[in-house]
């Protein structure tokens, strides 16, 4: 047991103790000695000392099995009845596997189960002794591997035995074993079974197709006795290191310099000298002498037969040779680099046939370094010979003596046709045309092998694409190589992705075969952002033909705006060529690029001007919606070009009756849909119903005319830094923009007119309370507490093809909201984005206000609360404007939903007094019953408030008096003030502090007292 530095030895029924490696006796005070024994095992399983620093054993006596730990000391875990007794044991993890006089059994410690299994062999076999004397034979079991047990059975005499696979739980396994004679002796080195028998033989079988795979012979006169499973002895085999010596390229041996090992060849030939030194576990003891039992490596084998050019046979036993490799053998680290050397040997020799399909699929699965390949076909290679040979190959050795050998593709394919045609082909094989034509289709055939080969490897070392390793600068500029003159499709794959081509080998080739487009893409995948751009525009002024550049300038702009493009002065350099084929593309440039905060808007707005409005437009709603421009100039600017996109649309064929159509679709809309006594309206004969073409459900509003109404409105009311003046002159002088002319009137304050404009004018009467809600910054559109900058539309994550950022706008409930054509009952959201008070119910798409009466502290657009007393200054001037409805029942259906639904900002009395004196009180009865339950919530809530406070002035009078009682009374007999030295008159305020008496001015000025307290004496409260 060397794990634990000691042997156990079973002599005379007696197991002793020794220490390692001297095989010095322990004392049996230290460990005891063992009586009584008739085997023993240690378990198999443990190749290494356990976490409490020992290793199990476990021993049978005539009637039991004992159960040890053994370290330092040896301590028994416990006892196991055995009637029968055993012959031989071993143990396996928590099984044991024995056999007696009758039966081979398996038992489980932990439970205590027996599981019986094939009976024990019988009868009498020959010693193998000069006498010719008979002995019973032994049983013999021994572990496999996890799980497994391999037990012998037979009847002895010259009938053969047969070696039984059983699992843990006593099922048999695989097939069986046979021996011409009954083992003396078996050991297992998966997957090889060594049986010892009695003529001096080892015969080997195979475990996994149980095949007898060799016989060996062994010396009589070593009297071998058995075969013992060890725990590991290194044997130096020279061959191997031999076999599978790894040179480089650049190696001193290759160039004729024994002994000049490069870095990487002395650290490949470290691991190499590692799988020399084999491991063997089976011993074989005789006499006086052990021998051990060596798996030969089968590289030596196959090396032969592939010398030979015996290349089948030898990939048949490499074969036979995989089929050994799991985790249970040890040599499989070693076997992975014989399979390697066979395979790369056996597909450079396929090669030379040259069946080139079958040698790209033994190279590829021998893992053969690409480069090696890549460098038998000369047009495909690296040009410059110095830049090829800088770049350091690890090969076998015996692998590049073949490659050596090989020479070139060229070369092989000349040998062949030379040895199968000459000297038959007249007037020789390189000039007569029949063998011309041959060697094309040889060396054709090979570039497709090479091709589907490298493609092959590429997918392998994807992981690896765009690091630029020197593995995949070689694969990816020879597949580029192979691509050009032969696959359009794939080359475009190749260089659009991430790639390692060498932009210097690539160039002159792409350019020669006047594929542009595609050195285009090679240049963008290596970020040469300029060459790509010189390219693309030279193909689209026709300057180099490709006609697989289609895109044209939207491809350059989306360049532009690449996160990854950092260089300034190229963005705009190629921007304003772009703007000088297509103005508004150019433009987004601007907008869309991530170096875009680093141009000075001036300049581009001055450079833009040639361009014409739409251009400045589009750059104008970047600058003050994304970059939050604050400058007036650029908000009055934008406000008057929105102005003169609507007159510009208007003046068009069609559009004032459009106008006029949405006009009357508003009036539809608010006056019928929103309105709580829709019912009563809804047969008004005047009003059409809205057409189909008026709403697009696929943007925000339907027609051009009203996107440019909806940005004008959107900025005049979201912004606070156009001047008003002339936007509302130049509104006024246009003579149909009525909302617009109401929201600047809000801006300066104009309520009388605003709401004049949105409720005769308009007639948006939901705008109109909007408007008195947010104390007239708003009638709908946006948030009147929203800054411009945060509702804007967010650019695309393409962003250069998406319209501008203005074109689209929130769902809204006033003058110019989209309006889905059909009303759906059910309601799916309820939004409260546009200002407490006003919520907005949006019911299958239709936008629907319901004004909750809103309560104090609402804000204005500029951040300013809005007071209560102002907005009820507000909803009085709106009461009167309904009252002035000429139509006598819109006036009353639209005052009474603002009372009813707004009256907790008007007061009663004024109301009443306003109203006309013909209203019966069962029209305002809804109104009235609101403001008396409003006037009593308010009582009671005063009395609520009352009682509270007196609570709380009791509990402060409570907390004085004990305040008092802490501090006790402060007698002042009068006295001088410690700051001013004079005298404290009676009756006036005074402070005692840090035991000094001051007078309360000098007590201000020394700064001992707080604000609160020196404002609460000025006020006349008393102050402890």
């Amino acid at each position: 047991m060397p794990q634990v530095s000691k042997a156990v030895v079973l002599c005379d029924s007696t197991i002793s103790f020794y220490l390692l490696p001297f095989f010095d006796p322990i004392p049996p005070v230290m460990v005891q000695h063992i009586k009584g024994v008739t085997c023993f095992s240690h378990d198999i399983a443990e190749d290494r000392i356990g976490d409490d620093g020992t290793i199990k054993l476990c021993v049978v006596k005539r009637r039991s099995i004992q159960l040890y730990k053994i370290g330092e000391l040896m301590t028994m875990e416990g006892e196991i009845p055995l009637n029968d007794g055993a012959i031989t044991i071993t143990r396996h993890s928590t099984h044991l596997c024995l056999a007696d006089n009758q039966l081979y059994k398996i038992i489980d410690p932990q439970k205590g189960h027996m599981t019986p299994l094939v009976p024990t062999p019988q009868g009498a076999i020959p010693t193998g002794s000069i006498g010719g004397s008979l002995s019973s034979p032994k049983p013999i079991v021994t572990v496999v591997t996890e799980g497994e047990f391999l037990v012998v059975g037979g009847s002895g005499g010259n009938n053969n035995a047969i070696g039984m696979f059983v699992s843990f739980t006593g099922d048999p396994i695989r097939g069986t074993l046979e021996w011409s004679a009954y083992p003396r002796s078996i050991g297992v080195e998966f997957p090889y079974v060594a049986a010892l028998l009695r003529n001096n033989t080892i015969e080997v079988h195979n475990v996994l197709d149980q095949r007898l795979l060799q016989t060996i012979p062994l010396n009589p006169s070593t009297e071998p006795r058995g075969v013992s499973f060890g725990h590991g002895i290194k044997i130096w085999v020279t061959a191997i290191s031999e076999k599978l010596k790894r040179r480089s390229n650049k190696s001193g041996v290759l160039l004729g310099m024994p002994g000049q090992e490069t870095v990487e060849e002395q650290r490949a030939n470290a691991e190499t000298a590692r799988y020399a030194a084999l491991s063997t576990k089976l011993l074989v003891y005789g006499k006086d002498s052990v021998m051990a039992l060596l798996t030969t490596p089968f590289v030596m084998q196959v090396d032969a037969l592939l010398d030979a050019n015996r290349v089948d046979d030898a990939l048949t036993l490499a074969e036979e040779a995989k089929s050994t490799m799991s985790p249970d053998n040890v040599h499989s680290d070693r076997m992975r680099h014989e399979l390697a050397y066979v395979n790369q040997k056996s597909g450079l020799l396929r090669l030379n046939e040259p069946l080139f399909d079958d040698a790209f699929s033994l190279l590829y699965r021998g893992g053969m370094d690409p480069r090696v390949v890549i460098r038998l076909f000369p047009d495909v290679a690296r040009r410059d010979p110095d830049e090829q040979d800088a770049e350091e190959i690890i090969l076998y050795d015996g692998v590049w003596k073949v490659v050596v050998m090989l020479g070139s593709v060229d070369d092989i394919v000349s040998r062949n046709i030379e040895k199968n045609y000459s000297p038959h082909i007249k007037p020789d094989v390189n000039s007569a045309r029949p063998t011309v034509e041959l060697r094309k289709v040889l060396i054709s055939n090979s570039k497709e092998s090479l091709t589907k080969y490298l493609t092959r490897e590429r997918e392998r070392r994807k992981a690896q694409a765009g690091k630029g390793t020197g593995v995949m600068k070689a694969v990816d500029t020879a597949l580029l190589k192979l691509y050009v003159p032969s696959d359009k499709a794939l080359l475009y794959d190749l260089v659009r992705g991430p790639n390692d081509c060498i932009v210097e080998e690539c160039a002159g080739l792409l350019e020669d075969h006047k594929r542009y487009y595609a050195l285009s893409l090679l240049y963008k995948s290596k970020k040469l952002y300029r060459k790509v751009l010189e390219i693309w525009t030279k193909i689209f002024t026709s300057e180099l033909p490709d006609p697989d550049f289609t895109s044209g300038l939207s491809q350059i702009a989306e360049l532009l705006v690449l996160p990854d493009m950092d260089d300034a002065n190229l963005v705009a350099e190629y921007a304003w060529w772009t703007a000088e084929k297509d103005p508004q593309l150019g433009t987004r440039v601007f907008v869309a690029s991530p170096l875009s905060a680093q141009f000075e808007p001036r300049d581009v707005l001055s450079r833009l001007e040639k361009f014409g409005p739409d251009a400045v437009r589009v750059y104008l709603e970047y600058v003050v919606q994304e970059r939050g421009s604050e400058l007036e100039e650029h908000h009055t600017r934008l406000a008057l070009l929105y102005v003169e996109d609507v007159v510009a649309g208007y003046a068009r064929e069609g559009g004032r009756a459009e106008m006029e159509r949405l006009g009357e679709f508003l009036w539809w809309r608010f006056l019928i849909k929103i309105d709580a006594q829709k019912q009563q309206l809804a047969s008004v004969p005047s009003l059409p119903e809205p057409q189909p073409n008026l709403v697009d459900r696929d943007s925000n509003i339907s027609t051009s005319v009203s996107r440019s109404r909806l940005r004008l409105i959107r900025l005049l009311q979201a912004s606070h830094l156009y001047r008003f003046e002339e936007i509302l002159a130049k509104v006024a002088e246009v003579g149909y923009l009525n909302p617009e002319e109401a929201i600047i009137h809000g801006k300066l304050a104009n309520h009388q007119q605003a709401l004049q404009i949105l409720v005769h004018d308009v007639r948006d009467f939901v705008g109109a309370e909007t408007y008195c809600v947010t104390g007239g910054q708003s009638i709908g559109l946006v948030s009147g507490n929203q800054p411009l900058k945060q509702v804007s539309v967010p650019k695309p994550a393409t962003g250069i093809n998406a319209p501008a950022a203005v074109t689209a706008a929130p769902p809204r409930g006033s003058s110019l909201a989209r309006v889905p054509w059909r009303m759906q009952r059910k309601t799916t959201l309820l939004d409260m984005s546009i200002v407490k008070g006003i919520g907005r119910v949006v019911d299958g798409g239709v936008t629907v206000e319901v004004m909750d009466g809103g309560q104090e502290g609402q804000v204005d657009g500029k951040g300013a609360p809005v007071s209560a007393e102002e907005r009820r200054r507000l909803f009085f001037m709106l009461l009167k404007v309904y009252l002035g409805i000429k139509d006598r029942e819109v006036m009353i259906t639209r005052t009474m939903h603002l009372l009813n639904t707004q009256g907790v900002h008007l007061d009663v009395v004024e109301v009443l007094d306003l109203l006309p004196d013909y209203w019966s009180i069962d029209i305002l009865r809804g109104f009235l019953i609101g403001a008396m339950q409003r006037s009593i919530q308010r009582h009671r809530e005063g009395k609520i408030i009352l009682g509270l406070s007196r609570g709380e002035n009791l509990m402060v009078s409570n907390e004085l008096v004990e305040l008092y009682q802490t501090m006790g009374p402060v007698t002042f007999d009068g006295g001088p003030c410690s700051e001013c030295l004079n005298a404290i008159p009676a009756g006036t305020a005074f402070v005692h502090w840090a035991d000094k008496l001051m007078h309360f001015e000098c007590a201000k000025r020394k700064g001992v007292l707080t604000d609160k307290v020196v404002a609460e004496v000025e006020a006349g409260v008393t102050v402890a």
